[in-house]
């Protein structure tokens, strides 16, 4: 790996609904990659053309990076949206690595390179992720295995994992697709770690910034994210546990953790809907993405 060869790098970028949020975060790459590959997950007609107007309206103003947007005609979630745009790259060849990114992100000056030079430090082998602008202090979440915490320092029973937001992986490990596809959305990056880390890939940190906005739906409590979120805490209680009898354990701490964020954010959105994402979860009923129509 040469430092500051950024044309070996491709970014792949999801983009629902939002071709404003996408066309900024697109434009912060210019330059930094070779390659902007956006995936439009919002699997609605007039969302899709607006994207690639603001696509092309981006081309003119002469832009220092290609972009291509990929349709796969539904909003195939995170994971699998990432995975889809992974596969659609290898049509171009094959890159050093690729960055995966947040269409609500921005990437700051030189970002990349010194993802790249991190990641040149692990000998090629290593997830390596950007801090956020909004806590440059804070290196890694971690996660509680038992119950489903999602915490900001270490504490007994949680593992780091880094936020999927801004992570730059070698071709050699995204080749092949990063993403576990039973996950929707939320929880994906958790597994992800916890897998990289149990084969003896290194997390790392780079000391770049990228600037994320955060979700709003994580915000507003909608209905679909909500479930999103405690199905990823019950899918990860599996996808965690090394038996059936750990399985069980976490399960009984999730009995307890999940009723109490739902009742805790019932009382800060002063609505239902966390209560009711939660059984829907429990009940394996998936309810309608928000503009949906039954």
């Amino acid at each position: 790996m040469k430092q500051g060869h950024c044309n070996q790098v491709a970014a792949v970028i999801l983009n629902y609904r939002r071709a404003d949020l996408t066309t900024r975060c697109v434009a912060s790459l210019s330059g930094q990659v070779s390659l902007a590959l956006v995936v439009d997950n919002s699997g609605h007609e007039e969302e899709t053309k607006r994207l690639a107007e603001c696509m092309a309206v981006l081309a003119a103003h002469g832009e220092k990076t290609d972009v291509e947007v990929v349709d796969p005609g539904e909003n195939l979630g995170f994971g699998r949206g990432v995975d889809y745009g992974i596969r659609r790259l290898t049509a171009h060849g094959c890159f050093e690595c690729i960055l995966l990114i947040n269409n609500d992100a921005v990437a700051s000056k030189g970002m990349v390179e010194g993802m790249l030079e991190t990641l040149q430090e692990q000998k090629g082998n290593a997830l390596v992720a950007a801090k956020m602008a909004n806590s440059p202090s804070t290196s890694f979440l971690w996660y509680h295995r038992l119950f489903a915490l999602v915490l900001q320092r270490p504490y007994l029973g949680a593992f780091p994992y880094l936020s999927g937001a801004c992570l730059l992986a070698p071709w050699s490990l995204a080749k092949d697709g990063l993403f576990d596809p039973e996950f929707f959305m939320y929880g994906e990056d958790v597994e992800l770690s916890w897998r990289m880390t149990q084969t003896g890939v290194p997390l790392v940190v780079a000391d770049v910034i990228c600037d994320h906005a955060g979700s709003v739906s994580a915000r507003m409590g909608s209905l679909f994210y909500e479930y999103h979120v405690a199905r990823g805490h019950l899918v990860l209680a599996r996808k965690l546990a090394r038996n059936q009898l750990v399985w069980g354990v976490f399960l009984c701490g999730r009995a307890i953790s999940l009723p109490l964020r739902a009742t805790l954010r019932c009382l800060r959105h002063k609505s239902l809907i966390p209560w009711r994402g939660l059984l829907l979860a429990l009940i394996g009923k998936t309810p309608l993405e928000p503009g949906s129509r039954p």
